[in-house]
């Protein structure tokens, strides 16, 4: 059984999150992207 390496890149912001994997080579074999509403506290803290 061959194992190949994968890197996931994920990019975590204010209003979405992104998610990216790359084989051992760099080649971009997936993404995906989720916006979701900012959370906004009503007081400090």
């Amino acid at each position: 059984m061959m194992v190949t390496p994968l890197i996931l890149a994920i990019d975590n912001g204010t209003q979405s999150v992104c998610a990216l994997l790359f084989d051992g080579e760099g080649n971009l074999l997936g993404s995906a992207k989720q916006e979701f509403e900012p959370y906004f506290f009503t007081k400090p803290g």
